[in-house]
């Protein structure tokens, strides 16, 4: 049986490939960036009290200090957490873009830590209550329930000197990897930081990884 000459074609590239899998007709096995904005956002402080709010979520910045904190979450995180790439060499981070000058980056560098939630919250959670049905979801302190030992503090990024990195490899690996659950983290600082929101162009909180 002969092959046209489109089917030899074929069958060299996939040699030539090694039968390799293609994405956009290139592989080369170099681990890929995935760049993902947080699907959930939810500003709580003290002084807000309802749960519903309109102004604690989907805005343009975010206030950040002692008195208003970011609950952050990416829900497909847990389905794709096999496929992220966690090592010496590929490391989870997040990233936030500071809304000032440099003085106000440093600030944000000094003062600014993500934390892991250590209980789940909904979109209604308030600074007294991860969510609005009963008891049960009452942080048991106020303002969330997070972990101090696995807080991060940020640095500067090398591409975008108004954005502020955190390394969150470890909890990645502690919390979704290990334990399969995402409760996703929160982001507190000691003194007033201004921070594009999740509506924002570009500077969008956002979590990146390889895999």
């Amino acid at each position: 049986m002969r092959l046209k000459s489109g089917m030899w074609w074929m069958v060299g590239a996939l040699l030539a490939t090694g039968c390799a899998p293609l994405s956009s007709g290139v592989w080369n096995g170099e681990p890929k960036p995935v760049v993902h904005a947080y699907n959930v956002v939810k500003r709580i402080n003290p002084s807000v009290t309802d749960a519903q709010d309109a102004s604690m979520w989907q805005q343009a910045s975010y206030p950040l200090g002692p008195q208003d904190h970011l609950l952050l979450r990416f829900d497909e995180l847990k389905g794709r957490a096999d496929a992220v790439l966690a090592d010496d060499d590929n490391r989870v981070q997040v990233r936030i873009t500071v809304i000032g000058d440099a003085v106000a980056v440093q600030t944000a560098v000094d003062s600014v830590s993500i934390c892991p939630l250590t209980h789940d919250f909904m979109m209604f959670a308030t600074w007294l209550s991860a969510s609005q049905f009963g008891h049960e979801w009452k942080w048991a302190h106020e303002g969330g329930d997070y972990d101090d030992e696995g807080c991060k503090k940020g640095a500067v990024s090398k591409e975008d000197k108004q954005a502020v990195v955190f390394d969150v490899t470890r909890w990645f690996l502690d919390y979704t990897k290990a334990r399969g659950v995402n409760f996703g983290q929160i982001l507190i600082s000691t003194k007033p930081v201004t921070i594009a929101g999740n509506t924002s162009g570009s500077g969008y909180p956002r979590l990146l990884w390889s895999e």
